[in-house]
């Protein structure tokens, strides 16, 4: 399970792409910040039984970075994914999602997108988390279930960040 997030004070754009990634992963639930440090965050998502914690950053109101915190005891920074070119379920015309967890087929970034969006359990009907040429979508049975986006790059969360804040619970 994954709890979504923003980066604090985001735009129209940002918070229509959590909630599309809401819908797009099953099982996961969008937090509206507000003023709540990440540490707050991490506790919530800690005792709600959340494995990952997605944060979702922006440039100039739009959707440009996702980055990754593992929940547990010890919670710690994972990746961060940098994106662009953001299309959100209101202009692709997504489907229902039934889905019951993420399959990864990636090209280029697979490995990366199931650190981020991977699921332990595999059990059900999956929603397709398919890359193409850079291009990510979220397919339940051929359709549209999620947003899209391109993936630019991606890395470790800097080093400065893992310093600045404390993610103990």
């Amino acid at each position: 399970m994954i709890l979504i997030t923003s980066s604090r004070k985001p735009g129209r754009i940002t918070r229509s792409f959590c909630k599309d990634l809401q819908r797009a992963l099953p099982g996961s639930k969008y937090f509206n910040r507000g003023k709540g440090s990440i540490a707050d965050i991490v506790d919530l998502a800690y005792r709600q039984g959340f494995q990952r914690v997605l944060i979702v950053g922006e440039t100039k109101g739009n959707p440009s970075l996702i980055r990754s915190i593992i929940v547990g005891k010890n919670p710690r920074w994972d990746v961060q994914l940098y994106i662009s070119g953001v299309k959100l379920c209101r202009e692709l015309g997504c489907g229902k999602n039934d889905g019951d967890y993420v399959k990864v087929e990636g090209e280029v970034y697979g490995d990366v997108l199931q650190r981020i969006f991977g699921y332990p359990v595999e059990e059900g009907e999956p929603v397709i988390l398919k890359e193409e040429k850079t291009m990510v979508r979220f397919l339940f049975e051929g359709e549209n279930v999620g947003p899209s986006f391109r993936v630019r790059g991606w890395d470790e969360v800097p080093q400065r960040l893992k310093q600045q804040s404390s993610l103990k619970t």
